[in-house]
């Protein structure tokens, strides 16, 4: 087989060039393949479709055709259908599907007014007024591609009555779809089952069922709308309909997939390691549209096949199959693909027990096995795991085990490579990147995130999900501790996202990253604005207090308690009460400038320390404060302990480096050379707040301190020959330096480091500084 971006794109509807597919294919290969643990090779996903010959692509100008022809078909119905049970997909799949009511033969040769007219005027009884439903169904239409859906869904409903037959299976898939994006799930159901049972067209009735597992999905009925998304890619009707709608079925079965791998918890736009994932948005014009793709009726079936095409590795993933059976046992689908393809099968007695009974029909025209193993157990609850020259189906005990969420991440991971390889160009193809670059995070790989988010951004810049884009690409950079990065990424965000929800939330990253960054001044102003964009939401209060800390850490203790005084009813809220107890009595403490004031603020200060916990809160910039109030009561041990933790604990942020010096120079003032040693030379080689320069200093004073001059001299000529030392720092250098001269006994050296010279600059023997120059150092 050919390599999928190398298959000629007339025959491919709706591809990118070859080198944006190749790219792409690369990308997919590589997530799951890391998440995976490394599996070598990866997914070469050939689109699947039912290609007619001499069928062509439909022009994308299809809503003005949609306005003279709304309905398009080719066939009539002799009466309305009645609604019928929902029906399981499990159990779909042993059953088969229906065959069509009353299934005609095409007549490409009649035009879509004259199908219309003569849909609609057979469509009701005597006196009927065919012109009317005409003029009023196309009028309906226009106000479903507006986006008026509350008044296309009235006029769909008085239409109802008034027509029978294939036109009203046509209205009420309508109505399903204006019922669905106005949120009302029960009546888009019925609508949809309607149409299903029916089956009047192949088309319309691979749309509805599509509607069906929308509307499971929204009800969480995860299980139910997996096994139905697996039927629709990997089976096919003898109606052979044509690949209408199999791109959504391609990229919400990811979504699915995707949504069950989560952990459960809810994600906080507020935690750098919880990502927001946009829901896909319904595009009823889109759906509307391919109603009109023709099909071409009831084909003859077709024999029984299984034929291994490509072996590119000895990984379930690199061996591709082409697989034909018409209701076969599931067990004996599983061991002929298997054996197929050069693997011993094995089934766990429990798995056996599920299979019993079980059948499935499969016309997949080349997959990869993993993908067919899938499809194929993934639906009656069977996982499958390759083991030496085994593959061994089991039945997952527990469901929230880590192996057996990290499972459910690669099943879902190779579901989504399949649906961005193969349908690139869907509305929810933005969406299916965002969930491949959450999958990654999610198992460990933040770089690749990274990657898949970036590029997320540059393919999809007017997706309406480049929000959550540039947002989680942000939350990874700061996960990664490029603060630089995140900052300009998060700027980039609400200067692209203006009046979006996840705006409010980006200013306050913004003043987050700046705070870490020990830049109170510059966070002044993106937090009054997210304070300003967030009043009367959840995160009011956050905001609030964000705000007023940055003013503490200026040194205004006034306008610190200004903005919460402001919100003090807020502030007694459950969930922030110990935060901004805490702030409050840190402000007044500050700003008691009677040494009795003080002594009672400190009082109420301990006993708000007892209750703060800067883990919980949002900013790094929370422990150097809580650090700062233990030390300011005399709690030095508490201090210490309090930056012990978050050393432990948190992520890399500029202000983590300050606590690291921290906790080195009481290391040093407890005589531990050590600790301090380890400490201060982590700092020396990668500093994100600019203290290298300090922590040389001080790893210089520790080996003076530890009889050791020459060493001493040795790290201050370092520090003195870079070019980014600050000038305010020399002196202390060149004293240090001195005072190591002086214990070898090179007093003139010595000498020569007190006038503020490094020794080496002047000739030996030349005259030595004047009095004025030792007063530079002195």
């Amino acid at each position: 087989m050919p390599p999928e971006n190398d298959l000629q794109h007339d025959t491919m509807p709706g591809r990118r060039p070859q080198s944006w597919g190749r790219s792409l294919l690369t990308v997919s290969i590589a997530v799951v393949s890391l998440i995976a643990g490394g599996i070598a090779g990866g997914l070469v996903l050939q689109r699947q479709r039912s290609m007619q010959d001499g069928e062509s692509a439909e022009s994308a100008d299809s809503s003005d055709q949609t306005a003279n022809d709304p309905l398009g078909l080719s066939r009539t119905a002799s009466s309305q259908a009645a609604a019928a049970p929902e029906e399981s997909p499990v159990d779909g799949m042993q059953a088969g599907t229906s065959s069509p009511l009353q299934p005609g033969t095409p007549n490409d040769e009649i035009s879509a007014d004259e199908r219309l007219a003569e849909l609609i005027e057979n469509a009701g009884p005597e006196g009927f007024d065919a012109q009317a439903v005409a003029n009023m169904l196309q009028r309906a239409d226009e106000h479903l591609v507006e986006t008026s859906y509350a008044v296309a869904l009235r006029m769909y409903q008085e239409l109802l009555p008034r027509t029978s037959g294939a036109v009203n299976i046509h209205v009420r898939f309508r109505l399903a779809l204006c019922a669905e994006v106005l949120d009302d799930t029960s009546t888009a159901l019925e609508q949809y089952q309607t149409v299903v049972s029916a089956n009047a067209d192949p088309v319309l009735t691979r749309l509805a069922r599509l509607g069906q597992v929308r509307i499971w999905e929204s009800n969480d009925r995860l299980d139910v709308a997996i096994a139905a998304l697996y039927r629709e890619i990997v089976t096919q009707s003898d109606a052979a309909p044509s690949s209408a709608g199999i791109d959504e079925a391609l990229h919400q079965l990811g979504h699915c997939l995707s949504r069950r791998a989560a952990t459960g918890i809810t994600a906080d736009p507020l935690d750098p390691a919880h990502l927001i994932t946009p829901r896909p948005v319904v595009m009823p014009a889109e759906l509307l549209a391919l109603t009109r793709q023709s099909n071409a009726g009831k084909v003859p079936q077709r024999p029984e096949e299984l034929t291994v095409t490509q072996r590119l590795a000895p990984f379930a993933e690199s061996v591709f199959l082409k697989v034909r059976y018409h209701q076969r046992s599931v067990a004996d689908v599983f061991r002929a693909m298997v054996t197929a393809s050069g693997w011993a099968p094995e089934v766990t007695p429990d798995a056996v027990a599920r299979m019993v009974g079980r059948s499935i029909s499969i016309d997949a025209p080349e997959l990869s096995l993993a993908f067919l193993l899938d499809s194929t157990l993934e639906p009656f609850g069977l996982a499958w795991k390759l083991t030496g020259n085994r593959i061994v189906v089991f039945e997952p005990q527990d469901v929230t085990s880590p192996e057996e969420l990290q499972r459910r991440r690669i099943v879902a991971a190779r579901a989504l490579q399949y649906a961005v390889t193969n349908a690139p160009d869907h509305s929810w193809s933005s969406v299916s990147y965002m969930m491949l670059g959450e999958l990654a995070a999610s198992s460990g790989h933040a770089a690749d995130a990274l990657r898949i988010f970036r590029q997320a951004t540059r393919l999809f810049p007017r997706s309406t999900s480049i929000t959550e884009a540039w947002f989680n690409l942000g939350k990874v950079q700061l996960q990664l501790g490029d603060h630089e990065g995140a900052l300009e990424t998060f700027y980039q965000a609400v200067d692209n996202v203006e009046t979006h929800p996840m705006e409010r939330i980006a200013y306050l990253h913004i003043g987050r990253i700046l705070l870490e960054r020990d830049e109170a001044r510059k966070a002044v102003m993106p937090l009054r604005r997210a304070l300003a964009l967030n009043e009367g939401t959840d995160q009011e209060a956050v905001a609030a207090m964000m705000l007023s800390s940055a003013y503490l850490m200026l040194g205004n203790p006034r306008g610190a308690n200004s903005v919460l005084m402001s919100r003090r009813d807020l502030l007694r809220d459950r969930d922030v009460r110990d935060q901004a107890a805490f702030l409050a009595s840190l402000i007044r403490y500050r700003a008691a400038g009677d040494p009795l004031i003080r002594q009672r603020e400190a009082v109420t200060l301990i006993t708000a320390l007892t209750h703060a916990d800067p883990a919980a809160m949002f900013g790094g910039h929370w422990w150097i404060l809580v650090g700062e109030a233990f030390r300011d009561v005399g709690m030095a041990v508490e201090e210490v302990s309090l930056y012990e933790h978050c050393v432990r604990t948190t992520y890399r942020f500029p202000l983590r480096d300050q606590i690291l010096l921290i906790l080195a120079e009481r290391r040093l003032q407890q005589g531990n050379s050590i600790d301090t040693k380890q400490l201060l030379e982590a700092l020396s080689t990668d500093s994100l707040l600019d203290a290298s320069h300090v922590a040389e200093i001080m790893l210089a004073e520790v080996a003076f301190s530890a009889g050791d001059p020459q060493l001493t001299i040795d790290r201050c000529g370092m520090l003195l020959d870079r070019d980014n030392l600050p000038e305010a720092v020399r002196p202390q250098v060149l004293r240090l330096m001195g005072r190591a001269y002086q214990a070898q006994g090179d007093h003139q050296s010595a000498i020569y480091c007190f006038s503020g010279l490094v020794p080496g600059t002047l000739k030996r023997g030349g005259p030595l500084p004047s009095a004025q120059q030792l007063e530079v150092v002195r």
